[in-house]
């Protein structure tokens, strides 16, 4: 009990785990593989700002060794207007020069600045390492993103003439980032929602899982219990039949005590039927019902059992009709099942019959032999033949409530014809009379003498 205990809170504790962990992951690997995107997208626009300023500082360097200062500062400035309005996100662009301890604008896309100092570190590193140098900033209000590109422009003599500083704006591919980090969140959001829900179900069937485990034990100590107690019951039963059986036999019983004990025998009687049925149930639901399949005749094996039931069934006032065709094909079944199943048919017909005739027929069809247990009797409703062979089921009427039965006899029978490879079918109209249709299949005839056990 400690174990399944254990057990049952490992489970929970497993569900409850995943719940957590599953959506965790999955947001920690988004966060983690979006940040990577982000930043693969920074280092391109990167490398594209230093190519562009780059092939930029070409033609700038072109204009200030073709051209006198002041003619170079024109054509610079035109050139600098020209690569702006060309690439919007170029957010500023500038070419300094070096002017004594400082460095002074020569052209700027921002007028304001041409003939201004600049101070910036970018600037002064661009100079002294002859290298460009990148910066990623923040600037306006929104303080967006932007590259600050530094590239010195070499003169004739090897040695940097000028600085062509370019600002790149990162301000659409944030918003793109951004929108798509929006997507993406929204859609994971969706997901985790989707795999906690999946996951909370998956708790569910944990405990359905341990309600099926509990029941199928409850029901494994049904079966036993009823195995074990209808197995005990038997024994008694006998002896309390024999007994029974041998005070009637008396010749000096009076006639009330004679009267008891009969009815006590009637009962005993219907008590082992039902100790033999359940017995017989709790067998067939753990497979431990054996089938012992040789060639049967059934019109030897049902003959026996109509000079049985003939008295029972003249005290009634009917008519047990059975005359077999003189060449009747072999069926391959168990012999004591075929018994029990045609005992049982032809009883009930009987029983269920309070005029009229009942006939047993065959009629042959490829490979298989069908056989007819017809009545006379009180008939069955379309719902009644639909749940007929179910256990435990018998019609409720006022036909049927003065008839013992348990219920469980045609459900007992049609599992034997089913694994013995036949079928059981009924046909029946209220206050007509029904009909049971059993079909077996036919023994192979050059093999006639062989048999086979079945489990």
């Amino acid at each position: 009990m400690t174990l399944k205990f254990n057990q049952q809170r490992l489970e929970v504790a497993y569900s409850i785990f995943l719940v957590i962990l599953i959506p965790a992951v999955i947001v920690a690997g988004t966060v983690w593989l979006t940040s990577q995107i982000k930043s693969d997208f920074d280092l391109e626009l990167r490398r594209k700002a230093n190519l562009a300023n780059e092939v930029f500082g070409i033609s700038a360097t072109n204009i200030m060794n073709a051209n006198s200062p002041s003619q170079a500062a024109i054509l610079l400035q035109q050139l600098v207007d020209q690569a702006r309005s060309q690439a919007p996100e170029i957010d500023q662009l500038s070419i300094v020069s070096s002017s004594g301890t400082g460095f002074r604008t020569l052209a700027s896309s921002d007028t304001a600045k041409v003939g201004q100092t600049d101070t910036t570190i970018q600037t002064q590193l661009a100079w002294s390492k002859g290298q460009s140098i990148a910066s990623l900033i923040a600037s306006g209000e929104g303080n967006d993103r932007e590259w600050l590109v530094a590239t010195p422009l070499i003169g004739s003599g090897g040695q940097p003439s000028a600085i062509s500083i370019m600002r790149v704006s990162l301000h659409s591919s944030d918003e793109l980032i951004g929108t798509t980090l929006r997507n993406s969140f929204i859609g994971l959001s969706i997901m985790v929602i989707i795999i906690i829900l999946l996951l909370l179900n998956h708790f569910r069937f944990v405990q359905y899982a341990e309600l099926f485990r509990a029941q199928k034990d409850l029901n494994q100590m049904k079966d036993d219990f009823i195995s074990i107690a209808t197995h005990e019951l038997k024994a008694p039963m006998s002896v309390i039949k024999g007994y029974l059986s041998m005070v009637l036999e008396e010749d000096d019983l009076s006639k009330t005590a004679r009267e008891m004990t009969t009815i006590a025998q009637d009962q005993t009687n219907r008590l082992t039927r039902l100790v033999t049925d359940l017995l017989d149930v709790s067998r067939l639901e753990q497979g431990k019902t054996k089938y012992h399949l040789s060639p049967v005749n059934l019109a030897a094996t049902i003959g026996p059992m109509i000079n049985t039931y003939e008295a029972k069934a003249k005290s009634k006032g009917l008519a047990l009709v059975y005359q077999p065709p003189a060449e009747l094909a072999s069926v391959m079944a168990d012999p004591d099942r075929v018994s029990e199943i045609f005992t049982n048919l032809i009883d009930n017909a009987i029983k269920y019959s309070r005029t009229g005739t009942v006939t047993i027929s065959h009629a042959t069809a490829p490979g298989v032999l069908a056989t007819t247990v017809k009545d006379t009797g009180i008939g069955l409703t379309p719902d009644e033949v639909s749940h007929l062979f179910a256990r435990f089921y018998r019609a409720k009427n006022l036909d049927t409530r003065d008839i013992e039965g348990t219920g469980l006899g045609l459900w007992i029978i049609k599992q034997y014809i089913e694994k013995m490879g036949g079928t059981i079918a009924v046909e029946s109209e209220k206050g007509v009379g029904s009909q049971f249709i059993v079909t077996l299949p036919v023994a192979p005839t050059l093999n006639a003498s062989s048999a086979q056990s079945l489990t």
